[in-house]
């Protein structure tokens, strides 16, 4: 693993742990999109998995009514134990136990109850398509974010089909003469 993205999940992982402390669930979303900037640029699966378990946790925090559960306080309990577990594991760079813990993280959501465990094989999918929207906005192609994330390539380009992330001015191709005229002040022609 590269070293930035081992100090970037690392940061990641302190940031939500600190988070879910403070039950801040705004810095949890947040953590979790910092994560698409290097699923984007270096393609790993570390970054893509940790966006997408914090982000499914972010989603399991914010519904209220989970709180209400008996297993709750096993559940946070247990939570703050494998983040910070997480934590030490990737730093030693143990990425296999690193990945387990976050396989039991997710475990751990879908264990709160029986109706939780469909809510959130629903969450993780969603969350899975959503940061593919993501990372696909990075100039990753559909395909290839697709593969990235073990999810069809036709959901991810039915999911871009209904945003309008594209519809802004910053993928507006340029006309031929203004790509001409650039050409030219580049090389200096007239």
């Amino acid at each position: 693993m590269n070293d930035i993205i081992k100090k970037d999940i690392f940061s990641v992982l302190r940031n939500t742990l600190k988070a879910v402390l403070k039950d801040d669930l705004l810095e949890i979303r947040n953590q979790s999109d910092r994560t698409i900037h290097n699923s984007s640029t270096f393609q790993d699966k570390y970054s893509i998995t940790t966006a997408v378990v914090i982000y499914s946790l972010y989603k399991i925090l914010e519904k209220n009514k989970f709180r209400r559960y008996g297993k709750w306080k096993s559940f946070h309990k247990f939570l703050i134990n494998e983040l910070k577990k997480s934590i030490v594991y990737i730093n030693k760079g143990d990425f296999k136990n690193y990945l387990l813990s976050l396989k039991k993280i997710t475990r751990s959501m879908v264990g709160l109850d029986k109706n939780v465990g469909l809510f959130m094989d629903k969450i993780v999918y969603v969350t899975k398509i959503k940061k593919a929207t993501k990372i696909h906005e990075h100039g990753i192609s559909t395909s290839r974010v697709a593969e990235l994330l073990g999810i069809p390539t036709w959901e991810v380009m039915s999911y871009l089909g209904h945003t309008k992330n594209f519809d802004n001015s910053l993928n507006k191709s340029k006309s031929t003469k203004d790509r001409l005229n650039l050409a030219r002040s580049i090389f200096n022609l007239k």
